[in-house]
């Protein structure tokens, strides 16, 4: 969740001064981009192929084990970045703002200039204008500003995600709403048209609520500019939950009364960020982005350890103690370059394609279908991937079989689990099996597993329900069984489509959980339904 107003009176000084160079080199950029960008005038733009197997060019260099490349003569590659640590390696890389003698960069040739702009829509300008080549934006934010750089003449490609939240973001609660049902109706506050409004925005549309209490709840956030604001409202009593993040959700979890409803820690697929270019450029500098993302990489350890640079580069971090520092490097996490090529072929499009459905329901242009277009895979496919270490990986199950049994055990009882969000969809079988028909219930598993591949860190429960149309007593032994087998298949189904069995524990409540009339044929849609709720275990 990305800073756009968390502003010192320094970085507000800075910004002023960035804009200022941005205004006065423009033409100069603008004029050098027509030199060196064959094609960005659009005649290359179909890069649907990017995502899928896509092949890269026909240039021999590598990565770090190749001789260096260098950059065009007097020609510096300008960057825009916004004050988060998730983008630490990147100036540990480069020595600093500007590519320092000695540096990783400077090793590989590069001459880098990394400018500071935490708003995205002055940073989205310099980038439209030409006078930076490429910024790094979170996912959710590149989809929101996705179809405004098409229609100003750029054909954006993200080359690949440098890190992900894994703490950073999340929602602060009074101690007695355990769910995101729960705070129907209660006044949650988010900083508006940020990652946080979409990130609550993303969480009601999965609930178990009806569209209409869905659309009231969306409508009714309360705005804030800014994360920080959000949570010191919630902090004085004028609200019941905040999206925010470090240091208000530790702060949520030690102060009387209120908790940490959900983080980052437990969806490490939610929030994440790259860089962004012309396509033009990518095709013209192939070469150079190679290096500037395994350097990068190559920066790694660095992370914990070299804190001067970051200090000296983002005003946020000047006055922060070295633990501070640490404390905010832990809340995100570096990718490697096997995590790259992985997330490019799957989860960025999948966060891309969500994320654009948030922003098109709050009047955005915004589309999902644009994720097969936004994305590139040639820069990560020549990266120097990690030899793996097998006895280093991890072994066993994402949770022990004790927190798993936790959950049978409250399930198999008929207690109601307290889970993050609960997702319900009538998923049809043949009657009396568990086969499932072809009429669009897959599509509603569909919708279960991109759920579960984002919020990656919690339990799923399936649970199987039937509609009491007999309402025989004697009917329950069979019910239960079939109840059982529907969200077992159900299961057996999300683990085809790539979700790890451990996470899930399935139940069969049988017709004990009607929630409507089975008079009707709505009623018993209801009542035959599936549920499928993501526990986060404390």
């Amino acid at each position: 969740m990305r800073a756009l107003h968390r502003l010192t009176p320094l970085a507000k000084c800075l910004i002023v001064g960035v804009t200022v160079c941005c205004v006065a080199g423009g033409l100069y950029f603008a004029g050098l981009f027509d030199d060196i960008l064959p094609g960005s005038n659009g005649s290359e733009t179909n890069v649907t192929s990017s995502v899928s197997g896509e092949q890269s060019s026909t240039s021999t260099a590598t990565g770090t084990g190749s001789a260096p490349i260098q950059a065009p003569a007097d020609r510096t590659i300008r960057i825009s970045l916004d004050e988060w640590v998730g983008w630490k390696n990147l100036l540990d890389a480069n020595g600093g703002l500007r590519t320092q003698p000695g540096s990783i960069y400077y090793n590989l040739g590069l001459d880098i200039e990394f400018v500071i702009i935490n708003d995205a829509d002055h940073s989205s300008s310099a980038l439209i204008a030409g006078s930076i080549d490429g910024a790094g934006y979170t996912i959710n934010r590149y989809a929101f500003l996705f179809d405004q750089f098409v229609e100003n003449g750029l054909n954006p490609v993200y080359i690949g995600t440098l890190y992900a939240s894994t703490g950073g973001d999340g929602v602060i609660a009074r101690e007695q709403f355990a769910s995101i049902e729960s705070l129907y109706g209660q006044r949650i506050g988010v900083a508006r048209f940020s990652e946080a409004m979409a990130l609550m925005d993303w969480l009601i549309a999965q609930s178990s609520l009806t569209n209409e209490q869905k659309a009231t709840m969306r409508n009714d956030l309360v705005m804030f500019d800014s994360p920080d604001d959000a949570a010191r409202a919630f902090f004085a009593g004028h609200l019941e939950a905040a999206v925010t993040w470090q240091p208000y959700l530790s702060q949520a979890q030690e102060a009387p009364g209120t908790h940490l409803l959900f983080c980052t820690t437990h969806a490490t697929n939610l929030i994440t960020g790259g860089l962004v270019f012309d396509y033009g450029f990518v095709q013209a500098n192939e070469d150079l982005l190679v290096n500037l993302m395994q350097g990068a990489i190559d920066a790694k350890d660095m992370y914990l350890v070299e804190l001067s640079v970051i200090r000296a580069s983002m005003p946020m971090f000047s006055l922060e103690s070295d633990a501070s520092i640490i404390e905010m490097a832990g809340d995100a996490t570096l990718l490697t370059a096997r995590d790259m090529r992985d997330s490019i072929q799957g989860i960025d499009q999948l966060l891309f394609a969500e994320m654009a459905d948030i922003w098109a329901y709050r009047g955005e242009q915004a589309n999902r279908a644009n994720a097969d277009i936004a994305f590139t895979n040639r820069i990560v496919n020549r990266l120097e991937l990690e030899q793996i270490d097998v006895l280093a990986q991890p072994v066993g199950p994402a949770f022990t079989e004790e927190e798993r049994g936790q959950v049978r055990d409250q399930a198999e009882q008929g207690h109601r689990i307290a889970s993050l969000l609960t997702m319900r969809a009538d998923i049809r079988f043949e009657p009396n099996t568990a086969v499932i028909l072809q009429d669009g219930s897959f599509s509603a598993i569909e919708s279960f597993v991109d759920t579960a591949t984002l919020i990656n860190g919690s339990i799923i429960l399936i649970e199987g329900n039937v509609a009491n149309i007999a309402g025989d007593a004697d009917n329950t032994p069979f019910a239960v069984q079939l109840s059982y087998e529907r969200a077992r298949e159900v299961a057996r189904q999300m683990q085809l489509r790539g979700i790890d069995p451990n996470r899930m524990v399935i139940a069969g409540n049988g017709i004990e959980n009607q929630i409507a009339s089975n008079d009707t044929e709505d009623g018993r849609i209801l009542n035959r339904r599936t549920d499928v709720s993501f526990i986060i275990m404390e």
